[in-house]
């Protein structure tokens, strides 16, 4: 499963690969400084037993928690204080969708 919030020129990029085993990458990129991709942070990860909360987990002992949700046809991975605002009407939430993780469908 491959994470992307399809940036590099308006806002910075992060993408995240999950693998199967239960490891990620995660990328940090920007077309500015070329096409260069920076690893940025490799971990593990795990999904709650619904699958809308996902616990990315860094080696440095280190967590970050993103939850699922669907809007628009597209699903986003946001943290916990924008669950809510991700659906809002207005140009901070299109900001915020323009700039969150979402499912790359293949």
């Amino acid at each position: 499963m491959v994470l992307d919030n399809h940036g590099g020129f308006g806002h910075p990029g992060r993408r995240i690969v999950l693998h199967p085993d239960g490891t990620f990458e995660q990328t940090l990129y920007t077309d500015i400084r070329g096409p260069e991709h920076d690893r940025a942070l490799k971990g593990s990860y795990r999904f709650s037993e619904d699958r809308k909360q996902l616990t990315l987990a860094s080696p440095r002992g280190g967590a970050q928690i993103l939850y699922r949700e669907p809007h628009a046809g597209k699903v986003y991975w946001v943290k916990a204080g924008e669950r809510v605002r991700i659906h809002e009407d207005g140009e901070e939430a299109k900001k915020l969708r323009q700039t969150s993780l979402q499912t790359e469908k293949h």
